[in-house]
């Protein structure tokens, strides 16, 4: 892994099991925009799959403004502000989202073989939302200690499949993101690493009957374990 300077993870589904946390908080937020929807934790994922990992904004276009006919450019904007507001109560409200358990093991074990190698984060959410997630009673007190520098997609950038987030990230910790890996869960993560010309991107599919999609990455794998195998099986078939 000579050629590798940085992992850059991303946060929600891959760093933290925030599932329930986001499904809940988004179906909670709609509720309050539109009370008829009556819509439940579970229908967010199974209803709207391709929407998860994306930005708040898609949710409320998504969902929500369909039901809310004839609105102005403004009042879609308020509109949209709110719906966010309400999610951002819900998720301040709500347990911290654990840690999954692979995640320190694996970090601490890749540092320790490649001390030069960095590890930071890309994520959807705001940088100062993502920070208090990674400090939170629910992660382990070493993690945050190996990440270099967590990168949230606050104003002005622009949301994955965009690269904007990760070349913010490879920018602020000094590497040229041509020598990254960028790890997710999500084809919107794939995506922003194709974009921004990671050297490879990695998909977590943690449920193993999902292995033989690898949502657009260059490979798939079960657990954060597997991080190092899969650069160097992709080496030899480069």
């Amino acid at each position: 892994m000579d050629c590798l300077s940085a992992v850059i993870l991303d946060m929600d589904g891959t760093i933290l099991d925030t599932t329930v946390e986001l499904c809940s908080a988004v179906a909670s937020a709609a509720n309050r925009m539109v009370p008829s929807l009556a819509l439940q934790h579970f229908q967010v994922l199974s209803d709207y799959p391709d929407l998860y990992g994306g930005p708040l904004e898609e949710f409320h276009d998504t969902i929500v403004l369909p039901h809310k006919p004839g609105l102005t450019k403004d009042e879609e904007k308020d509109s949209t502000a709110k719906f966010i507001k309400f999610f951002l109560e819900e998720v301040k409200n709500s347990c911290p989202s654990p840690c999954f358990d692979d995640v320190l093991s694996a970090l601490e074990e890749l540092k320790a073989k490649y001390p030069s190698l960095l590890f930071a984060v890309a994520t959807t959410k705001p940088t100062k939302t993502a920070e208090s997630d990674l400090t939170s009673s629910a992660v382990p007190n070493a993690l945050r200690p190996l990440l270099s520098h967590v990168q949230g997609t606050d104003a002005g950038i622009a949301p994955k499949p965009a690269p904007d987030v990760l070349l913010r990230c490879a920018s602020v910790i000094g590497v040229d993101i041509k020598k990254t890996i960028y790890v997710g869960d999500t084809s919107r993560d794939s995506g922003a690493g194709r974009a921004a010309g990671c050297m490879m991107t990695v998909t977590v599919q943690r449920d193993a009957d999902k292995l033989g999609n690898k949502l657009g990455a260059d490979a798939v794998i079960s657990d954060f374990k597997g991080i190092e195998s899969a650069v160097e099986r992709w080496r030899t078939e480069a």
